[in-house]
């Protein structure tokens, strides 16, 4: 599933350069590989409840992104139906003994396994915040998060963390700290950036994102800026 998310982020990368670019003819042949890779993604049969949280979340950021287009909206609205169906309709339907929980808790406890994180919640802090995956890669980020890197909330999902802030700072800054959360504990400390000429302290707390059976299923990262100076 990582791999559609990925082809998917490339290509919308793709479309966003050919349109600052004016190439119309490329914006359209790009335009029309989308559709056919959404509706891959959409007919992916997750095997676990994190990557049907993920599937939710793209189809929800899909929602989001189409607002302003009533017929793409109904169309989504259509496919989160079917996804729906797909997951909780046949109580048979996965072996995982997550499935296992009473028909009207079953759709809740599959998604949002024990506690997972409320997405409208996340949106209305006043700071930047992202859910990582244990392996490392965007499962949410939130929409100051998203505007801060300058990338939609949609393409930064399925994305490798260490892509957008550089490998080598990702191996000695971030890394670290991911680890010690994935196994289970829960961080809250500063780090100094500069950037536009001022120094930033940015505090960072990071919280083990518990599903069934206490399994860690990722991190909630906030980062909120403490304290700039010239």
């Amino acid at each position: 599933m990582l791999g559609l998310f990925e082809a998917f982020s490339t290509k919308c990368l793709q479309l966003q350069q050919a349109v600052s670019a004016g190439h119309d003819e490329l914006v359209r042949a790009l335009d029309r590989e989308l559709d056919p890779l959404i509706g891959i993604i959409l007919s992916y049969k997750a095997n676990n409840a994190c990557e049907m949280h993920m599937q939710m979340q793209f189809l929800a950021a899909l929602i989001r992104e189409d607002a302003d287009d009533p017929s793409s909206v109904v169309r989504h609205s259509a496919a989160m139906s079917m996804l729906i169906d797909r997951y909780f309709a046949d109580t048979n339907a996965q072996p995982d003994a997550v499935f296992a929980a009473p028909a009207e808790t079953k759709a809740k406890q599959a998604v949002y396994p024990d506690v997972l994180f409320s997405e409208v919640v996340l949106d209305m802090l006043p700071d930047r915040v992202v859910v990582v995956t244990p392996d490392c890669r965007f499962l949410y980020a939130n929409k100051l998060y998203s505007k801060y890197v300058n990338k939609t909330q949609l393409s930064l999902i399925g994305n490798s963390v260490s892509e957008l802030v550089g490998s080598e700072y990702f191996e000695m800054k971030i890394k670290p700290q991911l680890d010690r959360c994935f196994d289970g504990e829960s961080l809250d400390y500063q780090e100094e950036h500069w950037g536009q000429g001022e120094r930033v302290i940015v505090r960072y707390r990071m919280t083990p994102l518990r599903c069934a059976a206490h399994k860690i299923a990722g991190a909630v990262i906030v980062m909120e800026d403490a304290q700039k100076s010239a």
